[in-house]
């Protein structure tokens, strides 16, 4: 069975993605294998085959069965604001005179993620594993009065590279982070499915509600933000499916503070949010305990630092280390 870190999955999904769903996918390719081979010894003897299914069924049905009311309990939809208070997260005042702007522009042309050939490094600690994240701007498209801007990025973990393709869009009063995009990129790039499945054998379904994430250009503490919902599904022919759902809620402008990293001293937004996450492996489901998850953004530079906390402990953290526009 496909170890899963308590990890906050937003990490991958705003801005270091790799790192975490490096951790998921690790050993995937492997393990699919196995199992196709099993599959394939075993139909040699249909009869064997079919007790050892019914057996399989069984086992799988105790599992769901026992995780049932976790799970019913999890899909239960919570008013604005009600997980935070579960957690005893402090209110947080609105304080507009405080406000910051991340970029003067229109076209968000002073943003590191909107100036091509820009680049950004983070180095991510999560779970007892390391992993350094370069990110490059690309292109930058106009098209329909917006600005879409085109990056590469690849995480370097335990000696593989990890590579993705993600989409950041310019327009109005916001920027958004196309997550859609990004996981697909994700998936199709993942170098422990690529060595042992064809890319013919693989289904990926997305199903996004909220599939960008939001960040208005003027930020002020007590600020709320969009949530973030969506969920993937990769089937593989043979092998079952896994699929992951992620509800990133309570999204909030927290305060305004001074961030010091390899790259500088920053003055940043503070933003607070509650990551819930479900996974189902081949069958098998596990609601992840909720986290917190805060978001340290400067004008210009964007993401400065990232930390993943539950129980009240730091899981996993992020930091810029070097960047050049």
């Amino acid at each position: 069975m496909i170890r899963i870190k308590y990890t906050v999955l937003l990490v991958y999904l705003l801005f270091s993605a790799q790192l975490t769903q490096a951790q998921l996918f690790k050993g995937f390719g492997e393990k699919v294998q196995k199992k196709v081979e099993n599959r394939i010894e075993r139909k040699a003897e249909r009869a064997v085959d079919k007790t050892l299914d019914k057996g399989e069924n069984a086992t799988d049905k105790a599992a769901k069965d026992a995780v049932t009311g976790d799970k019913k309990k999890s899909n239960k939809k919570l008013e604005k604001g009600e997980l935070s208070q579960s957690l005893n997260l402090p209110s947080v005042e609105s304080r507009p005179e405080q406000i910051m702007v991340l970029s003067d522009r229109d076209d968000c042309g002073s943003f590191i993620w909107f100036t091509k050939g820009s680049t950004f490094t983070y180095e991510t600690s999560s779970g007892g594993m390391k992993a350094v994240s370069d990110y490059q701007v690309v292109d930058l498209e106009n098209t329909k009065g917006k600005l879409v801007a085109h990056l590469k990025a690849s995480t370097v973990l335990d000696g593989q590279n990890y590579d993705m393709e993600m989409q950041y869009v310019c327009e109005g009063n916001k920027i958004y982070l196309d997550v859609g995009e990004m996981m697909k990129s994700l998936i199709q790039n993942n170098p422990d499915l690529k060595k042992h499945i064809e890319p013919s054998e693989v289904k990926t379904k997305l199903d996004l509600k909220n599939g960008y994430a939001v960040f208005p250009k003027q930020l002020f503490p007590g600020l709320e933000l969009d949530d973030v919902n969506f969920s993937f599904a990769n089937e593989i022919a043979g092998a079952g499916k896994m699929e992951i759902t992620v509800n990133q809620v309570d999204r909030i402008v927290e305060a305004k503070e001074m961030v010091s990293t390899s790259a500088g001293d920053f003055e940043c937004m503070k933003i607070r949010s509650v990551v819930q996450t479900s996974v189902s492996v081949m069958g098998i489901n596990r609601v992840m305990p909720p986290q917190v998850d805060y978001l340290w953004i400067s004008p210009q530079v964007g993401l400065v630092k990232q930390e993943s906390h539950e129980k009240n402990k730091v899981v996993s953290n992020m930091s810029l280390t070097k960047y050049a526009m």
